[in-house]
């Protein structure tokens, strides 16, 4: 899947798995590929994910660990 591929309700369905915990994520605003992987900008801040992640929550969502999604949790920088 290349990057340009990645569905957006895929980056959609991550944040709401992360907003079950912390609701101050916020709603997806946009995105942008970088070398750190898909930084994503919500409501409320900024988060991290890899392209892989969100591939896996598009293709097979079952395989994305609770671990892995609390580690991109711990990627959110809120906005000051």
């Amino acid at each position: 899947m290349q990057n340009r591929d990645l569905p957006i309700y895929a980056i959609v369905e991550l944040l709401l798995r992360i907003a079950t915990e912390r609701k101050d994520v916020g709603d997806y605003k946009n995105h942008h590929f970088d070398d750190n992987g898909v930084t994503v900008t919500t409501t409320f801040g900024r988060i991290i994910f890899s392209t892989e992640l969100i591939a896996r929550q598009f293709l097979v969502p079952e395989q994305v660990s609770y671990i892995e999604i609390k580690e991109a949790q711990a990627t959110f920088e809120p906005m000051l």
